[in-house]
């Protein structure tokens, strides 16, 4: 653990420019739902569902982080939308898993592409050395993120 200050203003200030990705991201993240006629969770599960490939129902609930009811719902409202499909488990048939169909694949790959391009083209214009340093800084607090997902768990 490291010597800081019990108020944000004494923060890093690599620390505040995390928190303000963090925030830029989840306005964007917003925005692109709003602008695909969904919501900010309905986006995050069709971006597991494009990530991870089909997922069950309560795998798709532990990853957002909402009840089974909600999920169900969810995915109720993503299959009707066209987004996403029903499908039986290939081991186990008495299981039902979910997956992303080309056209909400498709949609969600044209209207992030603008983005990654944008960051794809701030990465590219770093030195070697740079870019292998903000690697590893951003693999670094991942884990610190997921160390403190897996905590609440």
């Amino acid at each position: 653990m490291t010597e800081h200050g019990s108020t944000l203003e004494s923060v890093d200030p690599a620390t505040s420019a995390v928190q303000a990705l963090v925030n830029a991201s989840n306005d964007l993240a917003a925005r692109q739902a709003r602008r695909l006629g969904l919501t900010v969770t309905d986006v995050q599960a069709l971006y597991l569902l494009q990530t991870r490939g089909p997922l069950g129902a309560a795998e798709l609930s532990r990853l957002l982080g909402i009840s089974a009811n909600a999920t169900t719902a969810l995915i109720d409202r993503l299959a009707g939308a066209g987004h996403i499909a029903r499908e039986t488990h290939p081991t186990d048939r008495r299981r039902v898993l979910v997956r992303i169909l080309d056209a909400a694949r498709d949609r969600s790959t044209a209207a992030w592409l603008p983005t990654i391009l944008a960051v794809d083209d701030v990465a590219r214009a770093l030195s070697p050395d740079d870019r292998a340093t903000v690697v590893a800084f951003l693999a670094d607090v991942r884990a610190a993120l997921q160390g403190r997902i897996d905590a609440e768990m």
